[in-house]
C-alpha cells in the first residue's frame, strides 16, 4: 500500500509540473477538456495496476510475495546486485512457500522465482519449452556468442541439440582425456616455476604467494582451444593469442562491463551506447574480433585438415568431417563452446580451491587419496584420468563445490504462451526467476547445513562410494548444470577437465589463504568469480 501511495503521489505531482510547463496553452479549450481526462485515466491505471488486479484479481494473488519491492522497478533490482543473489536468498529463506514466490516486475508487473523440485521440474522439464530467454536477453547473448545452442529456442534449439549431442557422449570425452590431463600437468608446472621465482634456490619444496584465478582462466581456455579446435592458444605460457586476450577481458570480472549488459538486458540497446559509450564500443569490437578469429580459425582448420587427411579428436574435426553444417553455423557453435566452455570450468576450480584452502582437513585427505591412486607421469595419462572417475572425495569436493557456486548462478526465462506451474496459471510475458546458486543452497532442499562446505554429502556413508543427489530428495535440488532440454551439453567434458586440474594441483601443492582474514567478494560478466583473484600461499607438498 505504502508503495503504490508514493507512486500515485509521484504521479500527480508529475502531472500538475507537466501542465503548467504548457504556459499559455494551458488556457485553450482543448487543454482544459483534455487534462483532467487524463489525470484520470492515469490515475485509474496506476490504481488498477498496484492495487486492484495484484490483491483482487490476478491468478497469482494467492501466492507469496517477497517483502522490499520498490516503487516502479518492483524486485527487478534483485537482478543485478553486487554480490549476487543476496536478496533472492533471503526470499527463498524467509518466505513460506510451497515452490513458488511471486516478485514485481516493472510497473507491477508479476515474475516468480521457482524454489522446490516440483516447480524446477515442471519449468525445466516437463513444460520446458513453454519458456524460453526474453527477447533482450537472448539479443545481448546473442552479441557474445552468436547463434549458438545456448542462444537458440524452441524447434531450432531441438534440432542444434540433437545434432550435437554425439559431440559430448562418454566415448567422445575420453578421446580427449590426454588433452586434459597434459594440461592440468602444464598448469601446475606453470605455479611450480611461480614458486621457484619467490624461494631460494636450493629450496626443495618451493612455496610462495600465487594469484590462481587469472591462470585458471589461461589453462581452461588453452584446454577447451585443443579439444574443441586442436588448436593450442597457448595464453598460460604466452598470453599473446589475439582470441585469447578478447575471451580475457570478456570473463574478467569487471564492473563496467557488467553495467553494459545489464543495460542491454533491461533496455534498448542504444541505451548503453548513449550512458556508457566507450565500453559499448569496446565490448561490440571485442565480439567482432572474437567472430573474425573464430571463422579464420575455422577456415585454417579446414585447410590444415585437406591437406593432411589426418584424423583429430578436437570436436571441429568431427563436425567439419560430419558436413552437416555450414560455416556460419560452425563459427556460432565455436564462439559458444569456446566463452561458456572455458570460463565455467576456470570459475568452477578457483572456488573449489578457495574451500579446500579453508578446510585444511579435506585437503590434506584429498591429497592422500589422489596420490594413492594417481600418478603424474604423462606416460599413465589414460590410467590416471580413469582413476580419477571412481575416486569418492575427489568427486565429492567436485560436487560440492559445484553445487555451493555455480558458475553461472542464475538465468530468466518468459512464458510464451499460457501454461501453469504447479496448477497456477502462468500468463504468456511471465518471468520466470532460475536462481542456480539459490537453489543449490535452499534448506528446504539441502537442510540447515545447505550453506556449509561438507564433501561427505556425496559420499554413501555405507558404501563409501560417490552417490549422484549428495543427500537430496531428488536430483532437482542441484541445479548448476540445469535439466531438461535446457541442461549443460559439455556437462561431461566440463567435469572432466575440472577433476583433472583439480587433482594435479592438489597432488602437487598445499593452500592456504594468501589473507587467512579474506572474504572473496563474488561478481561476474555471466559467471561469478572472486573480483579480486584468489590469492593462495602455496607450497610444494612432500
Amino acid at each position: 500500500m505504502a508503495h503504490a501511495t508514493l507512486v500515485l503521489l509521484t504521479l500527480s505531482s508529475g502531472i500538475s509540473t507537466g501542465l503548467k510547463a504548457f504556459g499559455h496553452f494551458e488556457e485553450t479549450p482543448f487543454f482544459k477538456l483534455f487534462s483532467p481526462v487524463l489525470a484520470a485515466t492515469t490515475f485509474v491505471w496506476f490504481l488498477y495496476n498496484y492495487q486492484i488486479y495484484p490483491h483482487f484479481v490476478s491468478p497469482l494473488r494467492h501466492l507469496p510475495t517477497a517483502p522490499g519491492g520498490l516503487p516502479v522497478i518492483g524486485h527487478v533490482y534483485a537482478r543485478f546486485q553486487t554480490p549476487p543473489c543476496r536478496d533472492y536468498l533471503r526470499f527463498v529463506k524467509t518466505v513460506p512457500n510451497d515452490g513458488l514466490i511471486r516478485l514485481w516486475n516493472f510497473w507491477n508487473t508479476e515474475s516468480l522465482i521457482i524454489t522446490n523440485a516440483k516447480s524446477i521440474c515442471e519449468v525445466l522439464v516437463t513444460k520446458s519449452y513453454d519458456f524460453e530467454k526474453a527477447p533482450k536477453a537472448r539479443s545481448t547473448l546473442h552479441r557474445i556468442l552468436g547463434e549458438g545452442l545456448i542462444v537458440t529456442e524452441g524447434d531450432l534449439h531441438k534440432y542444434q541439440r540433437k545434432i550435437l549431442n554425439p559431440y559430448f557422449g562418454f566415448r567422445q570425452v575420453k578421446d580427449l582425456y590426454p588433452v586434459f590431463w597434459g594440461k592440468a600437468l602444464s598448469f601446475s608446472e606453470v605455479i611450480l616455476s611461480k614458486l621457484q621465482e619467490q624461494s631460494p634456490a636450493n629450496e626443495k619444496l618451493p612455496s610462495g604467494v600465487v594469484d590462481v584465478s587469472p591462470l585458471a582462466s589461461f589453462m581452461a581456455l588453452d584446454t577447451i582451444g585443443m579439444a574443441l579446435t586442436g588448436h593450442d592458444f597457448n595464453t598460460l605460457h604466452h598470453n599473446d593469442d589475439p582470441l585469447g586476450r578478447v575471451y580475457q577481458y570478456m570473463s574478467t570480472p569487471n564492473t563496467m562491463i557488467k553495467a553494459v549488459l545489464s543495460l542491454n538486458i533491461l533496455f534498448p540497446r542504444w541505451v548503453a551506447s548513449v550512458v556508457l559509450p566507450v565500453e559499448d564500443r569496446r565490448i561490440s569490437d571485442r565480439c567482432a574480433e572474437s567472430r573474425r578469429l573464430c571463422f579464420e580459425m575455422l577456415r585454417e582448420k579446414r585447410a590444415n585438415m585437406k591437406a593432411s587427411g589426418e584424423e583429430s579428436p578436437d570436436i571441429l574435426s568431427k563436425m567439419i568431417n560430419s558436413n552437416m553444417y555450414t560455416d556460419d553455423e560452425m563459427t556460432d557453435h565455436l564462439l559458444t563452446f569456446v566463452a561458456a566452455g572455458h570460463e565455467t570450468t576456470a570459475a568452477a576450480f578457483v572456488w573449489a580451491v578457495y574451500h579446500l584452502a579453508k578446510h585444511p582437513g579435506i585437503q590434506k585427505r584429498l591429497r592422500d587419496e589422489i596420490r594413492a591412486n594417481v600418478s603424474l607421469d604423462p606416460a599413465h595419462q589414460n590410467e590416471a584420468m580413469s582413476s580419477m572417475e571412481h575416486l569418492p572425495l575427489l568427486n565429492a569436493v567436485l560436487n560440492e563445490s559445484l553445487r555451493l557456486y555455480p558458475p553461472v548462478h542464475q538465468n530468466f526465462r518468459m512464458a510464451v504462451r499460457d501454461t501453469s506451474i504447479l496448477g497456477y496459471p502462468v500468463l504468456k510475458g511471465t518471468y520466470v526467476v532460475i536462481n542456480n546458486y539459490v537453489i543449490n543452497r535452499s534448506p528446504d532442499l539441502w537442510g540447515p547445513t545447505a550453506e556449509e562446505f561438507i564433501p561427505e554429502r556425496w559420499i554413501d556413508p555405507e558404501t563409501g562410494k560417490a552417490n549422484k543427489t549428495g543427500g537430496a530428495s531428488s536430483v532437482y535440488a542441484n541445479a548448476t548444470f540445469s535439466h531438461g532440454a535446457r541442461s549443460c551439453i559439455g556437462q561431461g567434458f566440463a567435469r572432466a577437465e575440472f577433476r583433472s586440474m583439480l587433482a594435479a594441483f592438489v597432488h602437487t601443492f598445499e593452500m592456504e589463504m594468501a589473507d587467512p582474514d579474506e572474504v572473496p567478494f563474488m561478481l561476474g560478466n555471466i559467471t561469478i568469480k572472486p573480483l579480486n583473484g584468489m590469492k593462495l600461499r602455496l607450497r610444494v607438498a612432500a
